[in-house]
């Protein structure tokens, strides 16, 4: 005969046990083990250098969205060097990858830059890490980009992220007096 304490709590641990073993198959949590597996398809930007190392894949994971950039200020002459860590779903065995910039703020989108990613070539790679610069030659003030890691030109897409180029308050307030004289010139006329 089973006791009436033992009943319940034996109950509650076959529950809990059933509880852990199902979030244990769950995609969410099996996700949050591997980095690739977590990020898959993004690409984390950074103007600070990635760590070579991390204590665990949860740190690595808490690391890459906590530095991952979405915005960046850019002054005339001045290149910003952004590092950036793509996260593919499959392993991708090549020796090249491209990585192209679009300026999405307008449609149609226009190309802004492209540069190569080369790669071991020696085993398939799930996370890629490379480079590259902003400068106020292909980058505008204000904009909207896309950056977008393919197997080539019209190749598969692997990974993809959104970034922007911010002014400053200084380059705002320059803006804004180039705007008034523009105007005031035109109005003169």
């Amino acid at each position: 005969m089973i006791s009436t304490l033992t009943a319940p709590r034996s109950l509650a641990y076959a529950l809990m046990a059933l509880i852990l073993s199902a979030l244990s198959l769950s995609p969410q949590v099996a996700d949050a083990r591997s980095p690739a597996k977590a990020l898959k398809g993004r690409i984390i930007l950074s103007t600070t250098p990635f760590p070579t190392r991390f204590k665990s894949d949860a740190a690595f994971i808490k690391h890459m969205k906590k530095v991952d950039t979405k915005a960046f200020n850019l002054e005339a002459g001045k290149p910003v060097d952004i590092e950036l860590m793509a996260f593919f779903a499959k392993p991708i065995k090549a020796t090249e990858l491209t990585a192209t910039v679009y300026d999405v703020t307008e449609k149609p989108q226009e190309m802004a830059t492209t540069f190569p990613i080369y790669l071991q070539g020696r085993k398939a790679e799930q996370i890629v890490a490379s480079n590259f610069r902003l400068d106020d030659q292909s980058f505008k003030l204000e904009r909207r980009y896309l950056l977008v890691i393919s197997t080539g030109y019209r190749g598969k897409i692997l990974a993809q992220t959104k970034f922007s180029i911010k002014a400053t308050a200084a380059q705002r307030q320059q803006m804004k007096a180039e705007e008034a004289k523009a105007k005031a010139a035109m109005d003169m006329e």
